[in-house]
């Protein structure tokens, strides 16, 4: 089980590879010369389906039944293979944003697919479990958190088509199997 704050923030908000493209941590500092992280992120849930793991999933703490519901199945899925949970869990101080915003910055990323919920398993393939088919625009995400202020259009056009892209492709992955 990973759970992910996209960061390493117990080192004092370090980047990671799962840090979002513009994100400002500490090892990426937003200033006149750089404007935060350069890279789009990792999608390590989908290089796990990659290497064919007996169940791989994602979680938000957003929605604790669709996560302990994962939680039973990973477990279960352990017992004869490779199982990997990863749970998108917002950070406050890295982040920086209010402590009470955490359930709305969790909320926000689904209800924008910035995060998408879905499970797999080699022999049922990859299926939504909590489907967005009306996202929000990627902005209403990203305006709740101090780490993206810095942002430009054009910086929220690349994580927008970003969002659109990882959509797409995990769309095609449901038609699969």
């Amino acid at each position: 089980m990973v759970v992910d704050n996209e960061g390493y923030m117990h080192t004092g908000m370090q980047r990671s590879s799962c840090t979002p493209y513009g994100a400002w941590t500490s090892t990426t500092p937003v200033g006149s010369e750089s404007k935060g992280k350069t890279q789009d992120a990792k999608n390590m849930p989908l290089l796990m389906v990659n290497h064919r793991c007996a169940y791989v999933a994602t979680a938000s703490t957003a929605y604790m039944e669709d996560l302990y519901d994962k939680l039973d199945k990973a477990i279960a899925a352990s017992k004869t293979g490779f199982a990997y949970l990863h749970v998108y869990s917002p950070c406050t101080t890295g982040w920086r944003f209010p402590t009470e915003k955490n359930m709305e910055v969790a909320r926000k990323a689904v209800e924008t697919n910035f995060v998408m919920l879905w499970e797999y398993t080699p022999t049922q393939g990859l299926r939504y479990t909590r489907p967005v088919d009306d996202p929000l625009p990627v902005t209403e995400y990203l305006k709740v958190m101090g780490r993206f202020r810095h942002l430009t259009q054009e910086q929220v056009q690349h994580i927008q088509a970003k969002v659109e892209e990882n959509r797409a492709f995990v769309q095609q992955m449901t038609q699969r199997k």
